[in-house]
């Protein structure tokens, strides 16, 4: 697993509108990382929004926490670390409950704690995916 050595440089939420990737940018953010699923419509392509504004933009569907796996993971782990060498990283998912989930994740296969990993993780939106958290926790390789 690559390890989160980006924490400082991250914010997490909902799904953000033009603007809102706009102020971002302006507030020092240089990549974007989109956790929601093509089945998820958003009023406007957020990659062109991203490549407009300069803004690198990584998309890892993940429909749902059933759709965390220990795979996964590992994907964000290194788009994570990749978009950390650009800057400052926001990630982003409908509500903050996945990437929250992720980032928690990132930590535990990173060699960090379960349980300081989640209470990191809720400092990012994690909330209801806290269980499926902990479960796969347990199958990741560190």
């Amino acid at each position: 697993m690559t390890s989160n050595t980006y924490e400082p440089l991250i914010g997490t939420g909902g799904q953000p509108s033009p603007q809102h990737l706009a102020d971002l940018m302006q507030q020092g953010v240089r990549s974007i990382i989109n956790l929601r699923a093509a089945e998820e419509p958003v009023d406007f392509d957020e990659a062109q929004a991203c490549a407009d504004l300069g803004l690198s933009y990584q998309n890892l569907p993940v429909a749902g926490g059933d759709a965390i796996d220990a795979a996964t993971v590992q994907a964000f782990s290194r788009l994570l670390a990749d978009a950390g060498n650009k800057g400052t990283v926001f990630v982003h998912c409908a509500s903050g409950n996945r990437a929250g989930a992720m980032l928690a994740l990132d930590r535990i296969g990173a060699g960090g704690d379960v349980e300081e990993a989640i209470a990191y993780g809720k400092q990012y939106g994690l909330d209801s995916l806290t269980e499926r958290v902990r479960a796969i926790a347990a199958t990741l390789p560190r």
